[in-house]
């Protein structure tokens, strides 16, 4: 979708509507999930463009956008851009959650942006019957008004990390002759894993997550995502070195035990 991503969503339009299907908005995980790839600034003037034609509405998902770990990486949020250049701004929609970049998702504090008032006030309504507790409203206030400690020590830190455990994690896959996505954005990489199933099917590919299972290691199947080819696996890599070691390691073990097997 990356590359051509606003000719594939014309395409996907098309064959749906064909089909009688009523498609009412577009939604955009940014960075993309699984795959960990950034959306440029020209991918997303394209979707609101055509989300404008089409009278969609445009969800923009930025939950692991701040999680950039490679420095010099630019990211592009919705938050960014210029009133004038948000096409529809009653269709235009930004949520993001505090589970990720903070490790808060035992908070279960999320937010949303409109850029319209619509569907803003009814989420305003809504809102009277989720409220989170006084106690989390001062502890997540007084965390976001300190911006020194989050650009400077947290962030940064959090960054430092990341980074480690990427280069970590994608070292020990090339070791091991497991092709990967190359990411720089976010707290997971996909990895293929196709030329140890026993066949190209949905079925092997839960073969081998049970195995990897089996070994102490959850990763995430393609199947997870409503992928059309099986084979792929997300590895969520923002956990303690010493813990990756160990899951490498049983990854690496599994892996050549499948090859043995084979010859």
């Amino acid at each position: 979708m990356m590359v051509n991503g606003a000719i594939i969503i014309h395409i996907l339009y098309f064959l749906f509507s064909i089909q009688g299907l009523t498609i009412r908005g577009l939604f955009l995980m940014n960075p993309h999930n699984p795959q960990g790839e950034i959306y440029s600034r020209e991918m997303i003037k394209d979707c609101l463009q055509f989300c404008h034609k089409h009278s969609l509405h445009i969800i923009f998902d930025e939950i692991y956008l701040t999680g950039g770990f490679v420095e010099g990486v630019q990211t592009t949020s919705i938050l960014q851009f210029k009133p004038e250049d948000i096409p529809d701004p009653e269709r235009t929609h930004f949520i993001w959650g505090f589970s990720k970049d903070f490790a808060m998702s035992g908070f279960r504090v999320g937010l949303y942006y409109g850029f319209g008032s619509e569907v803003k006030t009814v989420i305003q309504n809504q809102c009277r019957f989720t409220r989170f507790s006084a106690n989390m409203h001062v502890v997540l206030a007084n965390m976001l008004k300190d911006k020194d400690w989050i650009d400077n020590v947290y962030m940064a830190t959090n960054q430092k990390r990341l980074r480690e455990c990427y280069q970590f994690v994608s070292s020990k896959l090339t070791l091991a002759g497991i092709p990967f996505l190359e990411t720089t954005c976010g707290l997971f990489l996909y990895a293929d894993f196709r030329k140890f199933l026993k066949d190209q099917s949905f079925n092997s590919e839960i073969d081998l997550w049970n195995k990897l299972l089996d070994a102490g290691v959850h990763l995430s199947p393609s199947k997870a995502f409503r992928s059309d080819e099986p084979g792929w696996f997300r590895i969520v890599f923002s956990v303690p070195i010493d813990q990756l070691k160990i899951g490498m390691e049983r990854i690496s073990q599994v892996c050549k035990e499948i090859v043995t097997n084979k010859s």
